[in-house]
């Protein structure tokens, strides 16, 4: 394997961190929002009214639930999401990582994944997550 390949390696695992990172933080940030400890709770939701579409004044941002998951956009950041069983929101897709890194003004370094087919190649050559249905999780980052 070239260095090339390592070095976009260990470029898609930063992204991904910060997918996850950007994730945990506007999830909270929401769930602050909604006055709910818990916004992968569809029952609760429901329950409480929460529409499925709304603005949060308080961090500028929209939202909209969807499906399993979650689209948040902010002045700076845009991300979708899905919600895993444990709602620990941690997991990531590949669909996921192509838009956060194509809808968003990253750093340079993660422009190369702008290209799907790079990205997906890429991705699919790190071992060192598991996959659970269409998810993933990262595991031992020593292995990619």
């Amino acid at each position: 394997m070239n260095s090339h390949n390592i070095d976009n390696k260990k470029i898609l695992i930063e992204l991904i961190e910060l997918y996850q990172i950007n994730v945990k933080i506007l999830a909270n940030k929401l769930a602050e929002c909604l006055n709910i400890d818990n916004i992968c709770n569809r029952t609760l939701l429901r329950e409480q009214n929460i529409a499925l579409k709304g603005i949060c004044k308080k961090y500028s941002l929209e939202y909209t639930f969807h499906g399993i998951g979650c689209y948040i956009k902010t002045p700076s950041i845009e991300i979708d999401f899905d919600f895993d069983n444990d709602c620990i929101l941690n997991n990531f897709n590949l669909w996921n990582i192509w838009c956060f890194v194509s809808d968003n003004n990253l750093d340079k370094k993660f422009n190369v994944f702008k290209n799907k087919n790079i990205l997906e190649k890429t991705f699919f050559s790190l071992e060192c997550f598991i996959k659970d249905g269409d998810e993933f999780y990262l595991t031992d980052k020593g292995k990619c």
